[in-house]
């Protein structure tokens, strides 16, 4: 019997006929009401990690598909052509022209901003950021200052209080040092394929991804398919940034297959189940559509 590594070892090309054949009724599962674009966007991001070099594991391919599918998951509105019955465009007979109907559908597969942006949590408020010959500053809402070096750490600056902490009360009203603070006034709430939260990890990501700081002083680069992606990867391959050291390679060995644990990486304090059957059913389509090598 092949081992769980072997099974799973795949560095190639996936049957785009079969994978797109498949994708409208996944997603139907899975994100049902999804928008029009879904299942390009899905197969965008599924091309993207079948020539990934780093990725050598269908399972955490299968696994980065379902949890970029609950991450990057937000109600837009759609203008969609009004059908008939038999699934033709419905036509104005004063116009002659196509008619249309405004209706709310999901988008999915695309870098977006968090719904609420933040919410009422703590790091939803925005801190100032300015660029210092060593790295940035950091200003917080209760005047807590830290500097951060080029490599992304961050430590308390010279003067601030011997308590501070990062993150300050969301909606507590801004201090004098906050208020009088030079840099530019950014909000570090979600964004991307997954979502990226707090300052510290912007600018952590960014070293990551070879940007420096550009993260920490531009978080919405992160609305960039491109870097949220590499963003993603670098978290669950090498268990940087968000993930805080978990790493997929925790999760899916010769011995076992944990997607349930494996949302830790994420959000340990959201253990989907859904999550755990929309992987199980990105890896049998991948599986499936797996594209043999010529001999």
């Amino acid at each position: 019997m092949a081992s769980l590594n072997e099974k799973y070892k795949w560095h190639g090309k996936f049957d785009e006929t079969k994978v797109s054949a498949a994708l409208p009724a996944l997603l139907a599962r899975f994100v049902p009401g999804f928008g029009p674009e879904a299942p390009g966007d899905a197969l965008r991001l599924i091309r993207k990690l079948a020539v990934d070099p780093r990725l050598s594991d269908l399972r955490f391919m299968a696994y980065m598909l379902a949890t970029a599918a609950k991450e990057s998951k937000k109600i837009r509105l759609y203008t969609l052509p009004k059908l008939t019955r038999s699934g033709t465009a419905m036509i104005d007979a004063r116009t002659g022209k196509p008619m249309t109907r405004d209706i709310k559908r999901w988008t999915v597969f695309n870098a977006i901003e968090e719904d609420g942006l933040g919410g009422n949590r703590d790091y939803r408020d925005p801190v100032k950021v300015v660029r210092t010959s060593s790295g940035a500053l950091v200003t917080e809402r209760d005047g807590d200052q830290f500097s951060v070096s080029s490599d992304g750490q961050y430590r308390k600056a010279e003067g601030t209080r011997a308590k501070a902490a990062r993150g300050s009360t969301h909606g507590i009203q801004p201090s004098t040092t906050y208020s009088a603070a030079a840099g530019a006034e950014h909000a570090y709430y979600g964004r991307g394929l997954v979502q990226l939260t707090w300052w510290n990890s912007y600018a952590t990501a960014g070293v990551a991804l070879g940007l420096g700081l550009e993260l920490l002083l531009n978080p919405d680069k992160m609305l960039d398919f491109d870097t949220s992606y590499e963003a993603m990867v670098i978290g669950m391959v090498y268990g940087k940034s968000f993930a805080n050291g978990r790493k997929c390679g925790d999760y899916f060995t010769d011995t076992k297959t944990d997607y349930a644990g494996a949302r830790a990486m994420v959000n340990k304090k959201d253990p989907d189940a859904g999550i755990v059957r929309a992987a199980l059913a990105y890896e049998a389509l991948l599986l499936d559509a797996r594209v043999a090598p010529p001999k």
